[in-house]
């Protein structure tokens, strides 16, 4: 009963707070301007920013309500709360990577060695251990942040992610994990009301930063009931399989490309499901089946057998590698067929004349 009052104590808060945050954002003239020249900008008119706080404040009440304050729980926010700044800060003034990429740094640290929140089953090996939970840190933050460019995916991707690791925290009596990931998937799910096209407001980094910080900790807060197994490392990674693919495949094709990795092009999932023919809404829900594919491949993953476990990242390995390739040529075999229609068709209008 606890757990019900949590989600849906989250999803009414967030209702009733996004309309608030969206009549603020336009009131301070907070807003996503439409640009042509940028890829990540696909949307016509004006667009509430400042999403993200929607969700910190629905989380941080409901946290209040249902869990004792401790010092974990005070670290955890604050972390949020530099990551929420940050982003809200770049919205406003658009700010250099690098400085977020120190910002963000900063607070992994913080995260590892005050909170002491890292691969739980690493701990025994702290050369590997503490760089793989701060890459993992920065790279779920950035992995979200990157995502973040059509109505609904990423707030619905975040929603499922943070739905399955409660689902893991419970069967583990996990209060605090369990608390914080169902605040966040209630809260997650009401904003989505807002954010599903067409979109009265955007989570914009303020959102996604803080949705990557957020799931990143949580993830790293359930290791402690995985064992140092194939199939138990894999896990989280499924969880938050979109975004990671996601960022793989961007990252691949820049690199590919030859152009910078952090310079905003069509290299992502979304753009590369446009080039393919997908409407936004069919965009947005093909990604929410992978999410679910990915969460479902996670939860087999730990209580398969060795033997299994290697025939499911086999086969989910597979079927990633197949789509990222679908997805790296989407564009060329349609702009093939274009031009062969339009030589058919100008040979067939001389043959006329």
């Amino acid at each position: 009963m606890t757990y019900i009052m949590v989600f849906l104590g989250a999803l009414i808060s967030s209702l009733l707070i996004t309309p608030t945050i969206i009549r603020l954002a336009h009131k301070l003239n907070i807003l996503d301007i439409p640009n042509p020249k940028n890829p990540g900008k696909i949307h016509k008119d004006p667009i509430a920013l400042m999403g993200g706080l929607a969700i910190y404040l629905s989380i941080l009440l409901i946290s209040c309500i249902f869990l004792e304050l401790s010092f974990k729980l005070v670290g955890i926010f604050i972390s949020m709360t530099v990551l929420l700044a940050l982003g809200i800060a770049d919205d406003l003034r658009n700010l250099d990577y690098r400085f977020r990429l120190w910002v963000q740094f900063a607070v992994a640290l913080a995260i590892i060695f005050i909170l002491d929140i890292k691969i739980e089953f690493l701990a025994d090996y702290p050369l590997i251990g503490y760089p793989l939970t701060l890459l993992w840190i920065i790279g779920v933050t950035n992995a979200l942040n990157l995502m973040d460019n059509v109505d609904g995916a990423t707030s619905g991707v975040s929603f499922l992610a943070s739905a399955g690791l409660f689902i893991f925290a419970w069967i583990n009596q996990d209060a605090l994990s369990a608390v914080i990931s169902l605040a966040l998937a209630g809260s997650c799910l009401g904003f989505l009301y807002f954010n599903f096209k067409p979109a009265s407001i955007f989570l914009g980094d303020t959102g996604s930063l803080l949705l990557g910080v957020t799931l990143a900790t949580l993830a790293l807060m359930e290791t402690r009931y995985f064992s140092l197994s194939f199939n138990h490392a894999l896990i989280l990674p499924f969880v938050i399989g979109v975004p990671i693919f996601d960022t793989t495949l961007a990252t691949l094709l820049r690199l590919y490309h030859r152009r910078p990795i952090y310079m905003a092009d069509k290299s992502n999932l979304t753009y590369r499901l446009f080039e393919m023919g997908f409407s936004q809404v069919e965009t947005v829900i093909i990604e929410y089946v992978m999410a679910v594919f990915f969460i479902g491949s996670g939860f087999l993953l730990w209580r398969s057998s060795p033997a299994q476990s290697l025939l499911i990242v086999l086969g989910v390995g597979s079927l990633a590698i197949l789509f990222g390739l679908r997805c790296a040529s989407a564009g060329k075999t349609e702009k093939k067929i274009a031009t062969q229609r339009l030589v058919t068709s100008r040979a067939r209008s001389r043959a006329h004349y």
